[in-house]
């Protein structure tokens, strides 16, 4: 069964929703490791210490927009799957 058979092609929303999620994800991503890479080599040691906790925050709430994405996905290939 293919993933599509479900989804009704006449209503294109939750094609572009999926689509906008993944987008959101890969964009999170792509954040997330460009920041840690210019942290690491552009910013002095005495600023990661002042920033410690907001950054911590800002991986945190990145991560959790990965993860969330990644577990919908799951949860929407066990339905799929179900069926």
């Amino acid at each position: 069964m293919a993933a599509t058979d479900d989804i009704d092609l006449s209503n294109p929303q939750p094609l572009v929703r999926a689509k906008n999620r993944r987008r959101m994800a890969w964009i999170a991503l792509s954040a997330l490791i460009t920041s840690a890479f210019i942290l690491i080599f552009v910013v002095g040691e005495s600023r990661l210490k002042a920033l410690q906790g907001l950054l911590e925050l800002y991986w945190m709430s990145l991560a959790a927009v990965i993860l969330g994405y990644m577990g919908g996905e799951i949860m929407a290939l066990k339905n799929l799957t179900k069926k």
